[in-house]
């Protein structure tokens, strides 16, 4: 978060104390440093930076430090956490803070600076997702210059200059931005009295207060105020700031408050692949012009962002193997096979069911050579090629980007050169199982649990009379009975360390172990996998990920499937292009599909075979109303909110099986993109349930009318379902968890 200039520069060459304070809780041998831009706070060295001190001051943490430099001093900096060898454990988030000393300060004087710790989710609503897009407003705050200078507010030596600062990027026309508190200064809790804020730039918003010392410590708050007189107060305890006149005499304090509270946003967005969508202008596969009919539905839809699968050029085998879109040729080059070129080969149907990769690429890559040749000369010459070729950016394009397989940044599962399948792999970074661990409880055979163990009774088990055959041509014996199965694997580069062979629990090698080695085999497996690793992985993330959080503006959205870490959040999704749609999840699992309808739903009768667009409406609404930041739904989900939309047969709706290495990426839409944007019906229902779970809408003129405002008796009625040909069972009406006035009714 951009902290702006501090009042005005001084011109005078005196000497000022400057004084940094941020609570802070640190563990045991960690310190908060201070580096900056300028030689005396190290140059952004961080070996070279200010030092600070802790105090505890009633439940917080303070960690202080001061600085003697010139009036007119100025530069950047921000804070540290490292450890005693001023090794960086991590540092907040955010851009670098500014510092402009007060006009008029004088000899000698304090100027205390009290910072708050800025955290990821301090910095989200200032990526470009928010501040160029979601926040963008049709009015632009101006930049306001402070109405009285800061050396004329100081009367006497019984005051002190209060520097309130806040950061708002949402602010409405017309809005203005309020301190308002226990001192007189702040309206003694009168908004209409209270201290108005002016606009600094950078979503920041600052004004200054004289503020007597016996009026400390004071309460106060910020608050949101409006021409119509409506206020918005922001939400949490009251702010406090308290001075210890007898340790310190500061003259000026700037108070960095971080980031206004108010109520978490919320949005939803789509995801679709590109490849995946369908215009009635593409032929063959989507291309980038139709994302601009996608983007007009997302928003008559409610949608705030729209995800896609890498676009890069894929084109290296030159056949449908291509179709993985995450093979890139280049990391800069877009695929031509989104291309959009007038004509194309009439082998090739407009309404083909899906993607047939290699007739469409050779089709545009061949239009696309011919043009590229008689065009290329008169192109690259042009003023506007060059000034695109100069500052095209990733972050010019797309204000978010997804994390596929964020957990490589936590730690990565690691296979044996040797290995056939991933079942004798390990994280890497983890803490393993040492020898002296086993020991302590009771395992000592070591090489028993770390060799293949197959015995003759499994052979004969799995061989019959053939197993003399299978043991002698294909295992070596190491002893009587015993053939080259396993519970632990062996470190190779330590062999006192020892990793828990995944699903250890399915081996013979496990089966055949004593109870006592099969409890603590167990309970060391749990702990190696869902306990032990996670500050581990946490620290080891944080190594790396701010490091490319930080690197643009750009919102990051990681995503991942399996074995989640506690520490990673998880994505509101009902699916994703790695799994199973809604659709095909419900029909794949009748058992699972019932202790849903029983556990989720609260009905104790029979779950219809299909999802309907009634149990979708459920499912959707549930994710909606989730606390998480975003919703994101695959298409594919939404579409089954309707019933004309459901035709296709749900298992083509998936777009990757993942244990497939070679799958084929060439799922498509069945329906176009326009006719999505003419059923309004659709949209409807889509906009009803954003909106009324509250999560944030983009603006749109329909508003009114896109929004269903069903009735008291309004309800969401499930259809039977088919025991038999012409047998029914009757289902609860409506569904648990949906109440009736806000039931969006979805007509088939």
């Amino acid at each position: 978060m951009a902290n702006l200039g501090l009042f005005a520069m001084s011109k005078a060459s005196n000497t000022v104390i400057l004084c940094f304070k941020i609570p802070y809780y640190t563990q045991w041998g960690q310190h908060i440093l201070v580096c900056g831009s300028e030689p005396i706070l190290g140059s952004w060295n961080v070996k070279k930076g200010l030092l600070l001190k802790p105090s505890h001051q009633g439940d917080e943490l303070i960690w202080s430090g001061n600085l003697s430099v010139p009036a007119g001093f100025n530069g950047e900096y921000s804070y540290y956490v490292v450890d005693d060898e001023k090794n960086v454990l991590r540092w907040e988030a955010g851009k670098k803070r500014k510092l402009l000393l007060p006009n008029g300060v004088q000899n000698g004087q304090l100027v205390e600076l009290r910072d708050l710790w800025q955290t990821g989710s301090d910095d989200l609503p200032l990526k470009s997702a928010f501040k160029n897009v979601i926040f963008r407003k049709n009015w632009k705050p101006e930049v306001e210059r402070p109405l009285e200078s800061v050396q004329n507010l100081i009367d006497h030596e019984g005051s002190v200059v209060v520097q309130f600062r806040i950061c708002c990027p949402n602010v409405e026309k017309d809005t203005s931005i309020y301190a308002i508190g226990s001192p007189l200064k702040l309206g003694n809790w009168k908004i209409e009295d209270g201290l108005k804020l002016t606009y600094a730039g950078d979503s920041v918003w600052l004004a200054e207060a004289v503020i007597e010392k016996d009026d400390f410590p004071i309460k106060y708050r910020y608050c949101k105020y409006d021409k119509a007189k409506t206020f918005a107060l922001e939400t949490g305890a009251n702010r406090e700031l308290s001075v210890d006149f007898s340790v310190s005499q500061p003259k000026y304090i700037v108070l960095s408050d971080g980031l206004m509270r108010e109520m978490p946003w919320r949005g939803a967005g789509v995801a679709i692949p590109m490849f995946s969508v369908r215009s009635e202008a593409d032929v063959g596969v989507g291309e980038f012009l139709d994302l601009k009919l996608l983007v007009d539905w997302s928003v008559e839809s409610g949608f705030h962002l729209v995800q896609l699968l890498p676009i890069n050029d894929t084109s290296v085998h030159r056949m449908w193997w291509d179709s993985y879109p995450y093979s890139s040729l280049s990391v800069f080059a877009l695929h031509p096979l989104y291309l959009r070129v007038q004509a194309l080969s009439e082998n090739i149907s407009d309404d083909i069911k899906d993607v047939d990769y290699e007739a469409t690429m050779a089709a545009k890559l061949s239009i696309a050579k011919k043009i590229f040749s008689q065009e290329k000369e008169s192109v690259f010459s042009s003023v506007a090629y060059q000034k695109f070729f100069s500052e095209n950016q990733m972050a010019k394009y797309f204000t978010a980007y997804r994390i596929d397989h964020i957990l490589g940044f936590f730690r990565i599962w690691e296979l044996p050169d040797h290995s056939m399948t991933g079942l004798c792999g390990k994280f890497r970074p983890s803490i393993p199982l040492s020898q002296e661990e086993l020991e302590r409880e009771g395992l000592w055979d070591f090489n028993r649990l770390s060799r293949p163990y197959i015995n003759q009774l499994l052979l004969q088990e799995k061989f019959g009379a053939s197993w003399t055959i299978i043991a002698s041509t294909f295992l070596d014996e190491f002893q009587k009975g015993l053939y080259e199965n396993v519970v632990l694997i062996r470190d190779p580069e330590d062999s006192k360390k020892f990793y828990p062979r995944f699903n250890l629990e399915d081996t013979s090698s496990f089966n055949d172990l004593d109870s006592h080695s099969k409890n603590v085999m167990k309970r060391l497996y749990y702990d190696y996998y869902f306990q032990r690793q996670e500050n581990f992985w946490r620290q080891n993330a944080l190594k790396t990920l701010p490091v490319l959080l930080n690197s643009s503006d750009m919102l990051a959205c990681g995503e991942d499937l399996g074995m989640i870490p506690s520490c990673v959040h998880p994505v509101c999704a009902p699916s994703c292009h790695d799994c199973s749609t809604l659709r095909a999840w419900w029909e794949e699992d009748g058992e699972r599909r019932r202790r849903f309808f029983k556990a989720v739903v609260g009905s104790d009768l029979l779950p219809p075979d299909r999802c309907t667009p009634e149990i979708a409406h459920f499912v959707l609404r549930q994710h909606v109303e989730a606390p998480s930041m975003w919703s994101i739904f695959p298409l594919q989900d939404l579409l089954a909110l309707k019933e004309e939309y459901t035709t296709r047969p749900a298992v083509e709706e998936t777009i990757n099986d993942p244990t497939n290495p070679k799958h084929y990426w060439r799922y498509r839409v069945h329906v176009t993109i326009e006719s999505l944007l003419k059923d309004k019906e659709l949209t409807s229902v889509i906009k009803g349930l954003v909106h009324s779970s509250g999560r944030s809408c983009p603006p749109s003129q329909d508003d009114e009318s896109l929004i269903e405002k069903p009735s008291s008796g309004d309800s969401v009625k499930l259809q039977a379902a088919k025991l038999k040909e012409d047998e029914k069972v009757p289902f609860a009406s409506p569904l648990n968890g949906i109440s009736k006035k806000e039931a969006v009714t979805v007509v088939a």
